[in-house]
């Protein structure tokens, strides 16, 4: 798999406006998800189900929610549910799900390079906000394909496959939905699965910071998912 990071300093960047499908695709879901419940009855019985769902199955995490706070991996291939693995170096810190109120895309995962916690609306706000200038941050989250998702693949958008290689490409650091802070979007498609990352630098972040980043999104593995591991959607 190829690995490419831009050459040009992080400092000396500008995020580029934000247009076409990549704009309000996590309030589309969120439109969609509340025409279903609508149709199941109430909102309010909608939630109660989606309630008791989320305590079944670990927050959409096929029975794991991981751990409660900051951890580090003791090696490489760490499990953080729903079927997905990820390796990262000793002094990043993984937080999984739940990270964020947001029900749908589902959260799968937040590393960061310095301690971080919990807590968003639809993003890792507070994360973001607690972002140090030679710091890095990845949020992954998930849209399903399996039967009753609520969206599916967003339209307009396009998944590579994750062996096609994982590149921060400079046409796609912007301010994007329910970010604070600039990032890169990098989506994939592996395992049947589509995958998106919001990845964010310090101004002062290092070529080696960055490296590390690309480097834990291309360990990243996920098996096949199941209807049992997607019972949230």
């Amino acid at each position: 798999m190829s690995l490419t990071a831009s050459r040009d300093p992080t400092s000396a960047r500008q995020p580029t406006p934000v247009t076409g499908p990549d704009q309000g695709v996590i309030e589309e879901a969120r439109r969609r998800q509340r025409q279903r419940r609508r149709r199941r009855g109430t909102v309010a019985a909608g939630a109660a189900i989606g309630a008791v769902i989320w305590i079944l199955t670990g927050a959409a995490g096929g029975g794991h929610r991981g751990p409660k706070g900051p951890s580090r991996a003791s090696k490489p291939g760490y499990g953080i549910g729903a079927g997905i693995t990820v390796s990262y170096p000793r002094g990043w810190h993984l937080l999984t799900a739940p990270i964020t109120s947001l029900a749908y895309p589902y959260d799968r995962l937040l590393l960061t390079s310095y301690p971080a916690g919990r807590g968003g609306e639809c993003g890792p706000t507070r994360a973001e906000s607690t972002l140090p200038a030679d710091g890095a941050l990845i949020f992954l989250f998930e849209y399903t394909t399996t039967p009753g998702s609520v969206f599916g693949q967003p339209k307009g958008m396009s998944f590579p496959t994750q062996s096609a290689g994982i590149a921060l490409r400079r046409s796609e650091l912007a301010n994007y939905e329910c970010s604070t802070v600039p990032s890169y979007l990098i989506r994939f498609r592996t395992a049947g699965r589509l995958f998106q990352a919001q990845v964010a630098f310090g101004a002062h972040a290092t070529r080696a910071r960055r490296a590390e980043a690309l480097r834990i999104l291309a360990s990243l593995r996920a098996k096949p998912l199941t209807v049992t591991t997607s019972r949230m959607s």
